[in-house]
């Protein structure tokens, strides 16, 4: 996410008063992550990037269902539905975190995360 992509998505968590949809969708223009998105009136805004250990786990269930159905190769949807933003909360990570976030969050380290729920069901292809 660039600086004003960044700054979009924590003006828009900071300004939800309700659940809101949202989906997850991958992209070969974005390396394939799960980028999760909410519609807001008649705007789809970025809000959120799966995680490193999201996307891990998502490809470890991936390679055990290969295994048990023979079939290998298989990989997580790239679309996700049926979850919920339902509030945020404050994040910070310490100085001797060396993942990478956007800018301008990267100097402060602290920056809105969203709360997502939902009973999503991940189709393998």
């Amino acid at each position: 996410m660039m600086e004003g992509n960044a700054r979009l998505a924590q003006e828009t968590l900071l300004g939800l008063s309700a659940a809101v949809e949202v989906e997850a969708r991958a992209a070969a223009a974005y390396g394939f992550e799960h980028r999760v998105y909410a519609r807001l009136g008649n705007k789809i805004v970025h809000v959120a990037t799966f995680s490193e250990q999201l996307k891990h786990d998502l490809w470890e269930v991936s390679k055990s269902v290969g295994t048990r159905h023979r079939k290998h190769g298989l990989r997580p949807a790239l679309q996700i539905k049926h979850m919920f933003l339902i509030g945020v909360c404050t994040s910070a990570l310490s100085d001797e975190d060396d993942r990478v976030i956007d800018r301008p969050y990267q100097l402060s380290k602290v920056f809105l995360a969203p709360v997502i729920k939902g009973f999503p069901m991940v189709f393998y292809s």
